[in-house]
């Protein structure tokens, strides 16, 4: 029997090959998987499948973090238009600092608005910062826009 294994050769499908001995041609016997392979391929395959929904979750975390992200960008420029129009309708624009929350795409966030002097005469600076939590982690990001200061005479009332 040990010649028969040291000449053999193997023909078949993998899972039962049969091995027949060179010289002879007679069949020494079915050769299958052994559970070592077997379980080492099983090993490899489920390797695989973890690495594989590693990498879909932090792609999910990551398109969830960008999304958030425009959600606060959306927010800084809804609420620096917003500034700017008010500012063009009121007289005098002082400098000084709000508070507010707002929702946007269906996300909550607390907003800082900061308005303050520049080295031109004639322009104001704002500095608008988006506040939010995301993973139990508390995020901001800071926007920044300028505008002319105006000076608006009274509108006069007719009679």
């Amino acid at each position: 029997m040990k010649t028969c294994l040291k000449n053999c050769r193997a023909t078949g499908p993998v899972a039962f090959r049969k091995a027949m001995d060179l010289n002879s041609g007679k069949i020494c016997g079915l050769r299958g998987i052994a559970l070592l392979e077997l379980m080492l391929a099983t090993l490899i395959f489920g390797m695989a499948l973890v690495t594989l929904g590693v990498g879909v979750g932090r792609c999910l975390r990551g398109l969830s973090a960008a999304d958030t992200l425009q959600a606060a960008m959306d927010l800084a420029e809804h609420r620096l238009t917003a500034w700017k129009i008010e500012s063009s309708l009121e007289t005098e624009i002082k400098p000084g600092t709000g508070e507010g929350t707002g929702v946007m795409h269906g996300r909550e966030f607390e907003w800082r608005q900061e308005i303050v002097e520049t080295d031109d005469p004639k322009a104001l600076k704002s500095i608008l910062t988006i506040f939010w939590s995301q993973g139990g982690q508390e995020q901001e990001r800071s926007f920044v826009s300028l505008v002319q200061k105006t000076t608006k005479p009274p509108s006069k009332k007719q009679p």
